[in-house]
């Protein structure tokens, strides 16, 4: 089964329509627009075979690229994060202190961008920093100096 879902906008009112196995859906929410916002504010419904039935919302997060390699010197790179949420990140991992700093968090489509300290030729080096929305989430694997075979 593939569900694809696409939103919009018709007079006034957010309709939400879902893909499943060829055919298109509607699904029931109860939206209210925020600040030019629009938000859900109950679960959805959709109907199948005449029945309404409650939506499941899954929480989720991609980074894009989930590998970053830098050189020696270092610098900053972004990746960018699309997410059903708020994201927020953390240092998964990071066994030689290479980073300096990294995005706390953002929106969907906002980039979360990693600050690496200059190695000091010291040899690879490397690190992960996990993106996490609720229960999801997804890491970012830095690579310093080396390729992502040799950071492991």
């Amino acid at each position: 089964m593939v569900v694809v879902m696409v939103t919009y906008i018709f007079n006034m009112s957010k309709k939400t329509y879902i893909k499943v196995n060829g055919d298109w859906k509607e699904v029931t929410n109860i939206w209210r627009n925020v600040s030019s916002v629009w938000q859900d504010e109950v679960m959805s419904y959709i109907k199948v075979s005449g029945t309404w039935k409650e939506c499941m919302v899954y929480d989720s997060v991609s980074a894009n690229p989930d590998y970053l390699n830098y050189s020696e010197s270092g610098g900053n790179q972004n990746s960018n994060i699309t997410s059903s949420d708020t994201w927020s990140s953390s240092i998964q991992s990071d066994p030689d202190s290479i980073i300096n700093s990294v995005t706390a968090s953002g929106s969907s489509g906002d980039p979360c961008t990693i600050d690496v300290k200059s190695n000091g030729d010291m040899g690879t080096k490397s690190a992960t920093v996990r993106v996490t929305v609720g229960s999801a989430h997804d890491d970012i694997d830095i690579c310093q100096d080396g390729t992502m075979e040799e950071c492991g």
